[in-house]
């Protein structure tokens, strides 16, 4: 209705919606490829040992590292468990046990958690809404994070230090 109201008439409209509908098939083979990636590892029966390696050596460190660790284990994580609420499900039953061990707020684990999952949304290769909407815009991935990266790691570092206060604040 909306073309042949615009005056596109009805092969005018078609012609639009087939061009526009060629263009985004690229990124749907991108998110395809991203989700792959995520299955193989997932089927391959490899992220839990991934997430268990990056958390189990935070135990024997100072909270003030540990806290540091937990935040660039969950940036880590996020890459083949590009899924936010998918990486919550893996590594919160293993965050929250580690921060009730080490005498830290369960909300540290939280804070942790959100910071990296959110954060690395921008950066990661895996994630295939990003993927498709830098595909969409004709942006390259490689020129996409040299356009970024410092305001990533401004933004990662008042996480990181957001983190370090709420170690002290909360109790």
């Amino acid at each position: 209705m909306c073309g042949i109201v615009g005056g596109l008439g009805l092969n005018g409209t078609a012609r639009t919606f087939s061009l526009g509908f060629s263009e985004m098939i690229f990124s749907g083979v991108v998110i395809g490829l991203a989700q792959g990636i995520y299955l193989i590892l997932e089927q391959g029966k490899a992220i839990d040992p991934i997430i268990f390696g990056l958390l189990q050596p935070l135990e024997s460190l100072p909270n003030q590292l540990a806290v540091v660790g937990l935040v660039v284990s969950q940036a880590i994580i996020h890459i083949p468990v590009p899924s936010t609420s998918g990486q919550a499900v893996l590594t919160m039953p293993l965050v929250t046990p580690l921060t009730d061990l080490l005498g830290m707020s369960r909300e540290i684990a939280v804070f942790t958690y959100q910071y990296s999952a959110t954060l690395m949304d921008m950066m990661t290769p895996t994630n295939g809404t990003i993927l498709a909407i830098l595909a969409a815009a004709n942006i390259k991935f490689n020129h996409w994070v040299a356009y970024i990266w410092k305001s990533w790691l401004l933004i990662m570092g008042i996480g990181l230090l957001a983190v370090i206060i709420a170690l002290f604040s909360i109790s």
